[in-house]
Order: structure tokens, then sequence, then C-alpha cells
């Protein structure tokens, strides 16, 4: 069963998107970092902090959260990578995957977002 947008949305929000981020180089898998990320968003590093601690879409553009997703290279409409980021996404609920702590950003940045994705959903 296909997921639609809203569900999708709701299980990548910005901040796991951003903990999902990441790429191979030579051959291991490291965190892309946030200078990478809003280059290849064209926004600003500050822009990509504020938006990586969100905890939900609401009020964020469409353009906005595809620059984003995109660069996090979160397609939502390709069902593979929905896929595969949901396997990461489990991996990621369970233990701290290693590509996280070893990135130079995981005292800075990484570790807050961490906490952020722990907390439970806001009920209102």
């Amino acid at each position: 069963m296909a997921l639609k947008l809203q569900e999708k949305l709701d299980r990548f929000p910005p901040v796991i998107c951003r903990l999902l981020a990441r790429h191979k180089d030579g051959g291991r898998v490291v965190a892309w970092r946030t200078e990478e990320i809003a280059s290849r968003a064209k926004m600003s590093p500050a822009e990509i902090m504020l938006l990586s601690q969100r905890v939900s879409w609401d009020g964020v553009p469409v353009d906005t959260m595809l620059r984003f997703t995109t660069a996090c290279d979160i397609d939502l409409d390709d069902h593979l990578c929905i896929k595969r980021k949901l396997d990461h996404l489990a991996k990621l609920q369970s233990t701290l995957p290693r590509f996280l702590i070893k990135s130079p950003e995981w005292e800075s940045t990484l570790k807050h977002l961490v906490a952020i994705a722990a907390q439970p959903p806001n009920e209102d």
C-alpha cells in the first residue's frame, strides 16, 4: 500500500529529513553537513538550521519543503526512495547510526536534533 502525501510528510518532518541526510564518500556513509545541504537547497546555513529543528511541515512553503527534502536526498515521489528511507528511519529509531555520531557536526548540531526527534509529538 502506497503512502499518501500527508502520511509521507508526517513520517518525514524536517528534523527527520535532516537526520537521514547522508551520502557515500569513498564507500563509507557520512552525514551531509549543514553547509552542503544549504548549497544543494540554495538556502543559507541559518535557514537549514532553523528548518532542521522543526517537527512538522506546518507553515513551510512547498517550494522550501521540496528544496530541503531534495537536498537531504529524500524524493517524496519515489516509492523506492521512501521505502529505503523508512528502513533508515526504523534503524534511527532503534539505535544511533554511526554516520551521525562520527559526523563533525555531532556535538554542535546533530546531537540536539536527535533530542528534538525523540520528543513525543505535541498533541494540541
